[in-house]
Formats: structure tokens, C-alpha cells, sequence
């Protein structure tokens, strides 16, 4: 398998692959539901971590449980929900070529627009944004499938057999190069926390949906978990299930073997595992072969801003930042390393 530099997964839990020559690598998204300013994380281990917020013109309107991408030094967001002004339907952007005077555009597109949504996930491949599943404004929950264009900006939702896939939201949507599918885990449906797992076959437009045969041990069901697609593995941690509790293990599926396998802390002492959370998101950083999982809720109204790194090789947790959310609003943009790795939040 030709191994991505960096992986694209879910998120509100998205994720994305940088090219080897953008000039300002962006490893993801991280998305906070309560967060207006873009912010960002500088990796550099030879200076002390911090986040900075980047001032931006015409901010979209506040909103949680969006979806967002980067394709090609954009940064995409569409959806989500407004407490006060409901569901939103518009696609914004923002260029980060260049972070002097940055500023947002509602982006102009065509075809099959999605109705207002919020709670979707999605995922690219290529040039193309593929997202599904979320909840509308009349508080039902979906099974559409819609690709957007991102050569033409246009938007088309595809055709399948609707019983082949149930409505989802909160479930997490990644890509799986080797067979070109589409992998969708977990989330909400018709009143249950979902723990399966569905195909899309991207070329063919077909669902499949994975039985375990063997009754090997599957992870709980779950909303507002993370998924990461590596090599040929998906990795999903934490999340909240149907009796809202918070988790805090960790799964890998195989993908080759299509079997599930729970990753092991019995090594670890409490201090060294983070507490279990739903709303928090993950991204995979290549240069260290980790995991970096950030924020989310530990309990009810109990969000957190904590970040741990976790090794994909010893399959151990160390904790990077648990401070309070710091933005340094002094520094100004020219001062940025471009040459650091890099995390969002929007």
C-alpha cells in the first residue's frame, strides 16, 4: 500500500494530506464546538509549545459539530449548528498560503447543496469531498451521501440503495486508499449508539456492511469518537455511549484481516491514560508515528483542552499540553515559523 504522509479521518473529526511542497504545513483540524477565532498549534520541540490565534476578516458565523477540511492550502467548512439561529447550510473558506491579512470567504457553490446540517462527517479523496450521514433541521437524522467538486465547487448527491446504510450522525468517515472505500464507524441511529462498520465502495458506489463471523470482541457502541485510517488500520478512541459515559480505550481494525483488536493499557498507570471524552479529535503525525488526540468533554459541561500524544509503535499515551487555552495575541503573523507542523482549530 502506497502509505499516506499524513492521514485524513473524521472529525467533526476531519482530517487531511498536506503536499511535500505547500509552503505551511497544516497536519488537521481540530474543531471546538464553543471557539470562534481560528487557532493554531506549533510543534517544534525545540521551543515551547503554544497556541496562537491568527486574526481573520469576516468570520463565519459561530457554530459546533461542523465538518471541515484542507485541500490545496484551503481550509473548507460547512454545516453545523447555531444554539440561537439553528442549523447552517453555507460553505465557507479561508487561504492559509499566506496568513497576513487573512480573510474568509462564503464560498459560491452549485448543484445538489446539502439542506442545513450538523453532527455529519466526511472525508477526502483526491479532489473530491465525500460526506454523510448528519442531522437536519428538522431534527431527523440522514443517510445521504453528497461529493463535492472541489475543481468546480459543485455539489452531487449520490444515488444508492437507502436501506444498504442506516442514518447516521456523530459517527466518524475516513478513506481507505488501499481498496478506495470509504469507512464509516459508530454514531447515532434510531435511537441506539451504533458500533458497525460500513463500506462505500467509491469507484463502484456501493454499501457494504461488515459482519464479524467469527464473534471476535467489538468495541461499544459510541457517538463523538475519533477514527484515523493508518496504513491498514483504523484506529477509533474514546467517545460517549448510549448510558453517557465517557470512554477512554482504544480500538485498531484491521482492515486486511477485517477484525477488531482492543489496544492494551494494562502497562500504563491512571496518570499516564487520559480520562475518557467524547467531542475531541484526532490526528495522525507521520514524523513520530502518533496520534495526537485533542480536547473534547470528560463529563457533562466539562470540556477539557488537554493534548496527548500517543505512540503507535509502544501503543503508550504521553500527555504534551493540559494548561488553560492560551492564545498569544502579540505575536504577529510574520513571526510564525512556516517550517513547524501545525494543528487548527476553528
Amino acid at each position: 500500500m502506497k502509505t499516506d504522509e499524513l492521514q485524513k479521518s473524521s472529525n467533526s473529526r476531519i482530517s487531511t494530506i498536506p503536499k511535500k511542497n505547500m509552503s505551511f504545513e497544516f497536519e488537521n483540524i481540530l474543531l471546538r464546538p464553543t471557539y470562534k477565532p481560528l487557532t493554531r498549534n506549533d510543534f517544534d520541540m525545540n521551543v515551547q509549545d503554544k497556541w496562537l490565534e491568527i486574526k481573520c476578516i469576516n468570520v463565519p458565523r459561530r457554530r459546533s459539530y461542523h465538518s471541515s477540511f484542507i485541500h490545496k492550502d484551503t481550509l473548507y467548512i460547512f454545516g453545523g449548528v447555531d444554539l440561537k439561529e439553528g442549523r447552517i447550510s453555507e460553505m465557507s473558506s479561508i487561504s492559509l498560503k499566506f496568513i497576513d491579512n487573512i480573510q474568509w470567504i462564503n464560498s459560491e457553490v452549485y448543484g445538489d447543496i446539502p439542506e442545513p446540517l450538523s453532527d455529519q462527517a466526511g472525508t477526502l479523496v483526491e479532489d473530491s469531498y465525500y460526506m454523510f450521514g448528519g442531522q437536519n433541521t428538522h431534527e431527523e437524522v440522514t443517510n445521504n451521501l453528497y461529493v463535492f467538486n472541489l475543481n468546480n465547487s459543485t455539489w452531487k448527491m449520490n444515488t444508492f440503495c437507502h436501506n444498504s446504510i442506516i442514518p447516521l450522525s456523530s459517527h466518524t468517515c475516513c478513506y481507505y486508499q488501499e481498496a478506495n472505500n470509504l469507512v464509516i464507524f459508530g454514531g447515532y441511529s434510531k435511537g441506539l449508539y451504533s458500533n458497525k462498520i460500513f463500506f462505500y465502495d467509491v469507484e463502484q458506489s456501493i454499501w457494504t456492511k461488515y459482519k464479524d463471523e467469527v464473534n471476535h470482541d467489538i468495541p461499544e457502541g459510541r457517538i463523538k469518537h475519533t477514527a484515523n485510517v493508518i496504513n491498514n488500520y483504523m484506529y477509533i478512541y474514546g467517545g460517549q455511549t448510549i448510558d453517557g459515559i465517557f470512554l477512554s480505550d482504544m480500538w485498531k481494525f484491521n482492515l486486511t484481516e477485517m477484525k477488531w483488536e482492543q489496544i492494551s493499557f494494562n502497562n500504563s498507570s491512571p496518570d499516564d491514560i487520559p480520562t475518557g471524552k467524547s467531542g475531541h479529535t484526532s490526528i495522525y503525525n507521520n514524523t513520530d508515528n502518533s496520534l495526537y488526540i485533542f480536547g473534547g468533554k470528560i463529563g457533562h459541561a466539562q470540556e477539557r483542552n488537554d493534548m496527548w500524544k500517543f505512540d503507535l509503535q509502544t501503543e503508550k499515551f504521553h500527555l504534551v499540553q493540559d494548561t488553560l487555552l492560551e492564545v498569544d495575541s502579540d505575536s504577529k503573523p510574520s513571526e510564525i515559523s512556516r517550517n513547524k507542523r501545525s494543528n487548527i482549530i476553528f
